[in-house]
């Protein structure tokens, strides 16, 4: 599950590798759930309490692993949430609590469910006129769809109107991350002018409100020029996205992608040991975090510099890797190995390896949609092959394809790329003036590129780029050299300090002597004095002894009285034959129980005044399921922190957890049907805890109202949630949930430790 990434999306261009990542960084806050934890329990404003809840529950949803139990919990502090929205009818709520629903349920694997909450939620954002939460379900309906050519329309099409409901609504940074991934959409469609638009407005949105984190606007610019052919000024914004991610101290995955795309402008301007440089880089942060997507991309990048280095066992290495590692599972990256390998050996001229690929290729070609970003390194290929075999009956459909391909995207490079296999097909074919056309057009579009003003623009650029590195480097070293200067300086006024010191220490010892003396007569009274003392230690500590065997013994036999009780009454019930008679002794039974069960820990403990309720919530559980002789219908889910309770609040905590499971067990899952029973014991701040008991039975029946029960076991936890101090609060809505809030006992001082949360 994940972070501060939501789900990472990539789509992979063919020979280039372009890995184009969504992060997930959409304006969230960055909470964790013990400081949510701290707010909660202080919070008084019902409004905040909501808010609280939901922010929670996303914490849960995207903590790492996708676990079940943390998936339960977002659900449960989600339905508090929705429940409390509903309760004071705040649609702003009820509409996050029913788009969060749609989240967790697509985390769990039920995609058809989310996809039903996410269009509820939206419905009732629409209903209630809330633009913000309209967007933010469009922007969640755009994750069902897949990266290829249909799903990115849809995408895009979800992540305009997502831009427009921002913007009315006034929400400025939401509005400029919202075109940021609307560029991006419309970079992977092809259409790059536009993408230059969207992300150009996002980055002047994000500038007025002092938006710092614009490395992923600079690197989705410096992509689409690259795509362009503009690598003056794909450089340019590529390496402004490292210097301001490095300047911000980002480590993540987004900076991986910055380094990869540099190391790709240098390729296309062949240069192959700056392109490496910075894919080692790119390498060294995704083996970090362990991204077969990122390591797959990165490691066939480089496998394409190697080929181009005549280093052909080095790129034949690197596929390996792949294959064995980070095997391909997307249609791009199942492409892109078999491109990698057929110019690998066209490069080797070991034509015979390379047939099987390129037919693969072929089939590949033949699949794709005509306005696929693949086909223009299919065609390269495609046309490559072509002209080695002397295949001129066909080769001239592709060289046109491409040439028209290239024209529309505006990228010269390739287009000059294609222009020189125009002029081999040519010449080969003997149509010399047609081979002479295009080669003159080779040169032109080839010098457009690689003219002197744009290279010294480049090289300027990274001068510039490592410059500010160095300068940053000399400010550091500066910080040390005013720190060392600071530290000898210390060293100096110690040193003097300590001179002095000495000097007085002198003059003390002559009069700590003269006084010796003295001390020596009144020593002789000092050890006879310590001698009673002694004594008297003693003394205590053996009565304190006694006292602590007394203690556990009293703790023994009122276990072992209440054990007695438990059989007497088991005994009596063999003598009834009214059924309620029997239900009210085996309550009692269990009541008593949980009573011995302290005593019980209290004797075998090292400490005589607290008992640890982590220890004892599951132990009494045991119990419970092995009284009702549970089959495997009903579950239980226990989450305790370390909470130590003196016996006159863990007494009566233990009889509300028995009142509450029993009644769970009883009466919650009529007809043996499954369900869940969760109980949390938490610590809220240094001197509060809550107790929730939870189930997903059938709860209470409709229109039931609380005022009016009057069962015993309700009536028990009441009481003894006011004998607690706390407070007792029941909702009902798919099944039964407890919340019982109450403040520690502090009078023995036995809970002042610092609070230290789960």
């Amino acid at each position: 599950m994940k972070i501060s990434f939501c789900k990472t999306q990539k789509r992979i261009i063919i020979l280039t590798g372009l890995l184009f990542t969504i992060l997930s960084a959409r304006s969230q806050r960055h909470d964790n759930i013990t400081e949510l934890r701290k707010n909660l329990a202080v919070a008084s404003d019902v409004k905040m309490q909501i808010d609280l809840y939901l922010r929670l529950s996303e914490q849960y949803l995207n903590k790492p692993g996708e676990l079940k139990a943390d998936l339960d919990s977002a659900m449960l502090l989600k339905n508090i949430a929705l429940n409390l929205s509903r309760k004071e009818s705040l649609e702003a709520g009820e509409a996050r609590a029913l788009l969060l629903d749609g989240k967790i349920r697509n985390e769990a694997g039920d995609k058809k469910k989310a996809q039903a909450s996410v269009a509820a939620a939206l419905v009732f954002a629409q209903k209630h006129k809330l633009l913000v939460e309209q967007a933010q379900c469009y922007e969640a309906e755009a994750q069902f769809y897949d990266n290829e050519n249909e799903g990115i329309a849809h995408k895009l099409q979800l992540e305009e109107k997502a831009t427009r409901l921002y913007h009315e609504a006034g929400d400025r940074e939401k509005e400029a991350t919202a075109l940021k991934y609307t560029g991006d959409y419309l970079h992977l469609r092809g259409r790059a002018s536009e993408a230059l638009t969207a992300l150009e407005q996002a980055l002047a949105i994000y500038k007025q409100i002092g938006f710092r984190d614009l490395q992923g606007v600079y690197n989705l610019m410096g992509n689409v020029y690259t795509q362009l052919g503009n690598y003056h000024l794909s450089i340019k914004y590529e390496l402004l996205s490292a210097q301001t991610a490095e300047s911000l101290g980002d480590n993540s995955l987004q900076l991986s992608s910055i380094y990869n795309h540099i190391a790709l402008t240098y390729y296309f301007l062949k240069q192959d040991k700056e392109a490496l440089l910075y894919w080692e880089k790119a390498k060294n942060i995704a083996q970090k975090y362990n991204d077969a997507g990122y390591m797959q991309t990165i490691l066939s990048n480089m496998a394409t510099s190697w080929v181009r280095l005549k280093q052909y066992r080095k790129a034949l290495d690197l596929l390996a890797v792949i294959e064995q590692k980070y095997p391909p599972t997307e249609v791009q990256m199942k492409l892109r190995i078999p491109y990698i390998y057929f110019n690998t050996y066209m490069s080797m001229r070991d034509y015979a390896k390379a047939a099987p690929y390129y037919r693969k290729l072929r089939s590949f070609q033949e699949k794709l949609p005509d306005d696929d970003a693949n086909l223009v390194y299919l065609y390269s290929s495609i046309i490559r092959y072509m002209v080695v075999t002397k295949n001129l009956k066909e080769i001239y459909p592709f060289l046109k394809k491409q040439d028209d391909l290239q024209k529309s995207t505006g990228n010269n490079l390739f287009r000059s790329e294609n222009q020189l296999q125009w002029y081999l097909a040519d010449s080969t074919a003997g149509n010399l003036k047609s081979a002479i056309t295009h080669y003159k057009l080779y040169k032109s579009l080839s010098d457009s590129v690689f003219n002197a003003d744009k290279a010294n623009q480049i090289s300027s650029l990274q001068i510039q780029f490592e410059t500010d590195q160095k300068d940053r480097n000399i400010k550091l070293l500066t910080q040390k050299n005013n720190l060392q200067a600071e530290t000898i300086r210390k060293d100096n006024t110690i040193k003097q300090v300590i001179a002095g010191a000495v000097a007085l220490l002198l003059l003390l010892l002559a009069l700590i002597y003269n006084r010796y003396r003295l001390k020596q007569k009144s020593n002789a009274l000092l050890q006879a004095k310590q001698e009673e003392i002694n004594r008297q230690y003693d003394t205590l500590k053996k009565v304190l002894s006694e006292k602590e065997w007394l203690l556990r013994e009293i703790h023994h036999r009122v276990k072992n009285n209440l054990q007695i009780v438990i059989s007497l009454l088991n005994t009596q019930s063999a003598y009834i034959n009214n059924q309620d008679a029997m239900d009210a002794i085996r309550n009692s039974q269990h009541r008593m129980y949980a009573m011995s069960l302290i005593h019980q820990k209290l004797y075998q403990s090292d400490s005589l005044a607290t008992i640890d309720m982590k220890w004892y919530v599951h132990e009494l559980v045991s119990y419970m399921r092995e009284c009702f002789d549970i089959d495997k219908n009903i579950r239980f889910l226990i989450e305790t922190d370390e909470v130590n309770l003196d016996v006159a609040q863990a007494v009566p905590l233990g009889l509300i957890l028995n009142e509450a499971v029993t009644n769970a067990i009883k009466y919650a899952f009529p007809d043996k049907r499954f369900g869940t029973v969760s109980i949390i014991l938490q610590r809220d701040t240094a001197h509060n805890c809550t107790l929730m008991i939870a189930d997903n039975g059938i709860g209470l029946p409709e229109g039931f109202d609380e005022g009016s029960l009057n069962s015993l076991g309700m009536n028990l936890m009441k009481g003894l949630s006011e004998q607690l101090g706390g407070t007792f609060t029941l909702t009902s809505d798919k099944g039964l949930h407890i919340h019982i809030a109450f403040p520690l006992n502090t009078a023995m001082g036995i809970n002042s430790d610092e609070f230290e949360a789960a």
